[in-house]
């Protein structure tokens, strides 16, 4: 699989949707990333991460 780097902004964006309400897996469709990295951008910008219930 070929490796997506997202720049500064993408992953401003990124937490702006996923702040909006989108989930993880809507993000990483949009950007066409694994759901992992998404959580990785998440959690290096210190944005709490919803859990599934």
């Amino acid at each position: 699989m070929a490796q997506t780097f997202l720049d500064a902004a993408q992953v401003d964006e990124l937490v702006t949707m996923y702040r909006g309400g989108k989930t993880m897996r809507e993000v990483a469709e949009h950007f066409r990333v694994h759901r992992t990295t998404v959580a990785i951008h998440l959690r290096r910008r210190s944005v709490p991460v919803r859990r599934v219930s």
